[in-house]
């Protein structure tokens, strides 16, 4: 089947881009929070800083897009 519609990925795009910048925002303020409660020094004992940082930004990726996506 081919879509002959372009317009209609748009609330595809909108959805992935909004979930993308709300992913950041939040993954920065986790970080910060993480920092302050003694936590992210022990997880650096593990993982490396931008693995830590890609990991919670991935994860909260998924977590915005099912939320908006069932809306």
């Amino acid at each position: 089947m081919k879509n002959t519609y372009l317009m209609s990925y748009f609330p595809l795009l909108a959805i992935i881009l909004f979930s993308i910048s709300l992913a950041i925002k939040t993954q920065i303020e986790l970080v910060h929070f993480l920092q302050k409660s003694g936590i992210y020094n022990g997880l650096l004992e593990f993982f490396s800083e931008g693995g830590v940082k890609l990991s919670l930004t991935v994860l909260l990726l998924f977590v915005n897009f099912m939320v908006f996506a069932a809306l």
